[in-house]
């Protein structure tokens, strides 16, 4: 009705009325112009609201060791059986990155909405909490990763590999729950996101270097956290990467070592003390640049929680070892390396010096290693694989028992006697001996070899353990090695020993670690069907199965209560050629060294491998059996010389009631 009036006043104003019709509607665009603005300002207003209140969360993280691919395949620490597992936080114990060292972390955002694809970008902020805080909520400055090349605490870092480029899409998920794959970043922003469903998470991977100074490293914490690209904080933080940081170190060196020649690297402390590193050739498939560096015993013993049970420091330092190739750090080697701690007398004069041994850190305990004593040199030997930190203790120097002292007793006299007859003086000579213990594998054959000759022989128990007595020794400088059987008469790799020998004295070579048998089923395998990998270690252990190609690829499976195991490894990911297998355990914290390089072809069809025939010790006649024929043959050759090698299973150059009892343990009947 109102309308209508309204339109009748504009007729009625005759000319005019085109004129006050333009400035109505003019109006009423306006009007509605503003009325749109506002409703997009409230729009924007409540939009604000709710991305805050249904903001994004970080939810998850796990640390990696830095590797040449966009799947970083090996959690962190790098070269132990520890695995931090995911939320899990880089503790004093689980060997942080030292400065200058690089590290993989993985970071799962959950939505709370949808995100529509190129909705947002993203960064990854640092901060460093007070002296005595563990809650990184608590931190209230913030620093963004560092450009590559600056001078920030934690920065970027460009790894010189085609296929880790900033910014390309990660692969594989790693993080529980994460469907959504993110981008791999060396520097700060992402890229735009994909797509991402409410309550859906993605995955970001950051390469990140420590870059604090030597001089500035406090043993303090630093906390990580993703951000969106202008800073603003996310909706929440229910998982923060946090990093602890070592005391400074006191001294360290480096040297890169030829694959083809090997090296030894040499550390000299101020105290006259030092550290060697002997690097065999063939260690690895590349050359690699190796980083020694030694803290302070008290300093490293504070922040791992204290040193093996039961036991004192017997050297002023621990030594963190890495070794790399373009960054990439190395977790294993083909070869086991050397290693010589040199101590001083000063440093073990409350330290009962016979059971000194070196002792590495896994990340939760000290596992001692087994260690060879030279006490006239002050060294202590053992052999590695992997690299860690190492430190020397033993057990406190015992409290003397006081003697007591002797009653005298009367001696008779003696009535004259005509001379006696003139009887020769036996003149003894002090000798020495040295024990071998460890583990092998249940009921296996253990054989110890004296500068390559068999010295002795025993059978390991059926928990795999063992230990050989070899005593009547002259004193003087020995090789000793050792290997065994297993119950399919596959040998293990060699494990070799030189010792000095003391007279009068016993040296003790324990914690031995036989490295596991490996075989394989088939000698060429068509691409895409299943090799088995199979062999024989300690009860109930955890086998790692490195299969070298190009790029090595890793399984795992635990033994079985007789020691074997079996891996069927999927060959689809391999190329048509020559590739190899090797194995080591780990059990009770302690890791072998690698067993023998198993050979096979990837090709085009299958051969299957020739099983290997057992020749039972004791079967002289070699029919597969150890009997009453057997036990005839020995017989004939009962003291008497000139037998065949093969029937002296003592291997101590005669046949005698000890030959005949080892027989015995063979007997099948």
């Amino acid at each position: 009705m109102s309308f209508l009036v309204f339109v009748g006043i504009i007729k009625s104003m005759g000319k005019h009325s085109k004129i006050l019709t333009f400035i109505l509607l003019l109006s009423t665009f306006y009007f509605l112009l503003s009325v749109q603005a506002q409703a997009s300002f409230f729009e924007r207003i409540i939009n604000l609201f709710s991305s805050v209140s249904e903001g994004p969360i970080q939810v998850s993280y796990r640390f990696f060791v830095p590797h040449d691919t966009l799947d970083p395949w090996d959690p962190w620490p790098p070269g132990t059986t520890l695995d931090l597992p995911e939320n899990g936080y880089l503790s004093p114990m689980a060997f942080p990155p030292l400065p200058g060292q690089l590290f993989r972390l993985r970071i799962g955002i959950k939505a709370t909405a949808d995100w529509s694809a190129s909705n947002r970008r993203l960064k990854l902020q640092f901060g460093k909490l007070s002296a005595g805080q563990t809650n990184c909520a608590t931190i209230t400055a913030w620093n963004d990763l560092g450009a590559l090349g600056s001078g920030a605490d934690w920065r970027g870092f460009d790894m010189p590999i085609t296929q880790l480029a900033n910014g390309a899409q990660i692969t594989v998920n790693k993080l529980s729950g994460a469907t959504i794959k993110g981008s791999y970043q060396e520097s700060n922003p992402t890229p735009f996101n994909p797509a991402v469903l409410k309550d859906q998470i993605i995955e970001y991977d950051w390469l990140v270097q420590n870059n604090i100074t030597n001089s500035s490293l406090d043993g303090e914490f630093y906390c990580f956290r993703m951000v969106n690209q202008d800073g603003t904080s996310l909706k929440r933080y229910s998982q923060y990467p946090k990093i602890a940081t070592t005391k400074p170190f006191v001294n360290s060196t480096s040297s890169t070592i030829n694959k083809n020649v090997g090296g030894t690297i040499n550390m000299s402390n101020t105290n006259g003390t030092g550290l060697a590193l002997v690097v065999p050739a063939n260690y690895s498939t590349f050359s690699q640049s190796f980083d020694i560096r030694n803290l302070s015993v008290n300093d490293f013993l504070d922040q791992v929680g204290g040193q093996p049970s039961g036991k004192l420091g017997a050297h002023s330092y621990v030594y963190q070892m890495n070794a790399e190739r373009n960054n990439v750090a190395t977790s294993s080697f083909n070869e086991n390396l050397t290693m010589r701690i040199d101590y001083s007398d000063s440093e073990v004069s409350s330290v009962d010096e016979s059971t000194l041994r070196i002792y590495k850190h896994d990340g939760n305990n000290w596992n001692a290693q087994s260690t060879t004593l030279d006490t006239t040199n002050n060294r202590a030997t053992t052999a590695i694989n992997s690299f860690s930190s190492f430190g020397l203790f033993g057990d406190p120097t015992p409290t003397p028992t006081p003697t007591p002292t002797p009653t005298p007793t009367a001696t008779p006299s003696s009535g004259g006697g005509g001379g006696g007859g003139g009887g020769g003086t036996t003149v003894s000579y002090p000798t020495a001996t040295v024990t071998f213990s460890g583990r092998a594998y249940p009921k296996s054959t253990i054989i110890l070899l004296r500068d390559a000759q068999v010295a002795a022989t025993t059978v390991a128990g059926a928990d795999a353990t063992f230990s050989i007595n070899l005593s009547s020794l002259s004193g003087g400088n020995y090789i000793f090695s050792i290997y065994s059987e297993d119950r399919d008469g596959r040998r293990s790799s060699l494990l070799t020993f030189p010792i000095s020998v003391i007279s009068s004295a016993t040296t003790a070579v324990n914690g031995i670690f036989i490295a596991p048998t490996i075989d394989v089923d088939k000698n060429e395998v068509k691409r895409g069907d299943n090799i088995a990998i199979f062999g024989q270690s300690v009860p109930a252990s955890e086998i790692t199965i490195t299969v070298s190609s190009e790029e090595d690829f890793f399984g795992k499976i635990n033994t079985d209560k007789n020691g074997t195991y079996l891996y069927n490894f999927d060959t689809s990911v391999l190329d048509l050629g020559q590739h190899s297998a090797k194995s080591k355990a780990a059990y009770g914290g302690e890791i072998s060294s690698f067993s023998k390089t198993v050979s096979f072809q990837v090709g085009k069809k299958t051969v299957l491998a020739k099983p290997v025939v057992k020749v039972l010790k004791g079967d002289l006649n070699k029919d597969g059996k150890v009997n009453i024929i057997d036990f005839s043959i020995l017989a004939f050759w009962y003291k008497k010389t000139g037998f065949p090698a093969g029937f002296d299973l003592k291997q101590d150059g005669k046949i005698d009631l000890k030959d005949f009892s080892i027989m015995a343990f063979y007997w099948t009947g």
